[in-house]
C-alpha cells in the first residue's frame, strides 16, 4: 500500500515537473532570426505557347517575435526578389516585409506548422523600360546580324500582399529547418515584353500582373539560445558520423 502511494506521488511530482518544464521552455522562447532563399515564379497573364513560366531568385533575412501566452507572432525583415519575365528581362525588387504568423500546434510539438500573412513594401525603383538586342553570327557573310529585339516596359508593385503556409523541422532545440510557400500579389503592377523575331518574322507578347509563387528554404534560430544534452549528442553524431 505504501509502495502504491509512493508510486502515485512520484507520478504526480513527475507530471508537475513536466508541466513546469514545458512552461519554462515556452517562456524562454522570445524571438528568432531567420534566413531563407528560394525560387520566385512569375504568373504570366499572356505568353506564347513555348514560354509558359519564368523563375527568379529570392533571398530574405528577418526577425520574429513570439507574443507571450499566444500562438501568434510578429515578423519583420528584408526581402530581395528577382522577377524574371524572359532569360534577358528581369526586375529586382528591394522590399521591407512586415507581417504575422499563427502556429497551429503547441510549442512542445516536434514539428511546427503555421499560416501567415505579410505585406512587402518595395522601396526601390518601380518603372523601367528599354530594348535588348540579340545578334547571331552569319558564317556566310562573316558578320553579326540582328536576330531578335525585346522591348520591355516594366511597372513593379509598390506593395505586395503575401499569404503563406510553412513548416519548421527542428535540427536542434533552437535551430530549425524551414520550408515556406507564399503567393505574392503585387498591387498595381504591369509588366510587358514585346519580343520581335526577324528570322522568321514574328512578334510575341509576354505580360504579367505582378503575381508570383514563392518557395523558401532556410534556417531559423530561436533566442535565448540554449543547447541541451540531446543537442550535444546530435552534434557529436553529425561530426563523427554515428
Amino acid at each position: 500500500m505504501n509502495g502504491q502511494r509512493i508510486g502515485w506521488l512520484l507520478v504526480l511530482l513527475l507530471s508537475f515537473g513536466l508541466v513546469r518544464a514545458q512552461r519554462y521552455t515556452e517562456s524562454e522562447r522570445r524571438w528568432s532570426i531567420q534566413g531563407t532563399i528560394g525560387p520566385a515564379i512569375s504568373v504570366l497573364s499572356q505568353h506564347p505557347s513555348h514560354h509558359k513560366s519564368t523563375t527568379g531568385f529570392t533571398a530574405a533575412l528577418g526577425l520574429e517575435y513570439y507574443l507571450p501566452e499566444s500562438r501568434f507572432s510578429l515578423k519583420a525583415g528584408y526581402l530581395s526578389e528577382e522577377i524574371d519575365l524572359t532569360s534577358s528581362v528581369q526586375k529586382n525588387l528591394t522590399q521591407l516585409e512586415l507581417g504575422g504568423r499563427y502556429y497551429m500546434f503547441p510549442e512542445h510539438f516536434w514539428v511546427q506548422a503555421y499560416g501567415g500573412l505579410s505585406a512587402a513594401w518595395n522601396f526601390g525603383s518601380r518603372t523601367e523600360s528599354g530594348v535588348i538586342e540579340h545578334f547571331h553570327y552569319n558564317m556566310i557573310n562573316e558578320r553579326s546580324e540582328l536576330k531578335r529585339q525585346e522591348h520591355y516596359d516594366l511597372k513593379s508593385p509598390r506593395l505586395s500582399l503575401m499569404p503563406g503556409i510553412g513548416l519548421e523541422i527542428p535540427l536542434l532545440s533552437c535551430l530549425m529547418l524551414t520550408v515556406e510557400y507564399q503567393f505574392r500579389m503585387g498591387l498595381g503592377a504591369n509588366h510587358t515584353v514585346e519580343d520581335r523575331s526577324f528570322a522568321p518574322v514574328r512578334t510575341d507578347y509576354i505580360r504579367a500582373k505582378g503575381f508570383r509563387h514563392g518557395l523558401n528554404f532556410g534556417l531559423k534560430i530561436d533566442f535565448p539560445f540554449t543547447l541541451t544534452q540531446g543537442d550535444g549528442d546530435t552534434i557529436f553524431d553529425w561530426i563523427f558520423g554515428r
